[in-house]
């Protein structure tokens, strides 16, 4: 059985795994619009990341964001964060 800190260790890495596939576009799946920004992701981190974002990535594979709603910037923070958790 594995202890909490190799549990911690593992999860860890797999965020870091999945955050540099996301940068590199490798294996996305959804591409996220906000005004003239492009973010790609993957469906499933997103949807386990958010009741909101499975919404949306459930049925296509292009996301248009409301602008009015959030900016490219606040986006990115908010990208980063579900990837990485800082």
């Amino acid at each position: 059985m594995l202890d909490a800190s190799e549990a911690t260790g593992h999860s860890r890495q797999l965020l870091l795994q999945l955050n540099a596939q996301r940068t590199k576009g490798f294996l996305c799946d959804v591409i996220l619009v906000v005004q003239n920004a492009l973010f790609r992701a993957h469906k499933n981190v997103l949807a386990a990341s958010s009741a909101y974002l499975k919404a949306l990535v459930v049925h296509d594979n292009l996301i248009n964001l409301d602008q009015e709603m959030v900016s490219p910037a606040v986006f990115r923070a908010v990208l980063d964060f579900i990837y990485t958790g800082r």
